[in-house]
């Protein structure tokens, strides 16, 4: 087990070192192969032999090896990025998505999937996911920045914004479920000043209209 550990370690720095180099194909491969070394995914032609076996005798997998939390995290971020340099935003999101599973206030996590949602143009969903951000980081540059250029998004393609209940644009302290496609997660408890904060935001944006 401790070799396999190293051995994931070795891989890991091997993907980052794709990644920083924008070999993103590498990059992409080096992590999957981690994330079946660990466990959490299959290679189709092993599932395929594992079926065929199956067939004659049934056979009980070998446990996953136990890798921490935060580790996998990284791993699927590290893909996310990987498949967002690659241009392949929706399999970038899925990944920044299991990333935010494991950790609902992971800052990457939710800035990843935020600008997924903007390059394919599901404007709803990002300002849902950066005003879910923002609850939890209040002061974040970027996750601010996406929330503008999600509001942008709706403004310029109005035909797809769907108005709360009193037909104003959507605020960070809003509750409207109308126009949300991501809903604000349950697990996530904001610090005790976000909500005044969150006031001060949706001011601020009140003034740029």
């Amino acid at each position: 087990a401790k070799l396999q550990v190293l051995t994931v370690r070795k891989s890991i720095s091997k993907a980052k070192q794709y990644l920083e180099n924008n070999n993103f194909k590498a990059a992409t491969q080096e992590y999957t192969s981690i994330l079946i070394e660990i466990g959490l995914e299959s290679h189709p032609a092993a599932e395929l032999r594992m079926e065929k076996v199956n067939i004659v005798q049934h056979l009980i997998p070998p446990a996953p090896l136990y890798i921490s939390t935060k580790k996998i995290v990284q791993i699927y971020l590290g893909r996310s990025a990987a498949w967002f340099g690659a241009t392949y935003y929706w399999r970038s999101y899925e990944d920044a998505s299991q990333a935010l599973a494991l950790e609902p206030q992971n800052r990457w996590a939710i800035l990843r999937v935020g600008h997924c949602l903007l390059r394919m143009r599901f404007f709803h969903a990002a300002v849902d996911i950066f005003r879910r951000g923002l609850v939890i980081h209040r002061d974040d540059k970027k996750l601010k920045e996406g929330f503008q250029q999600a509001l942008e998004g709706l403004r310029v393609n109005w035909h797809k914004y769907l108005p709360n209940l009193n037909g104003k644009n959507i605020g960070l302290t809003s509750t409207s479920t109308l126009s949300s496609t991501l809903p604000m997660p349950q697990d996530v408890t904001p610090n005790d000043d976000a909500s005044s904060n969150s006031t001060v935001i949706s001011k601020e944006q009140d003034n740029t209209k």
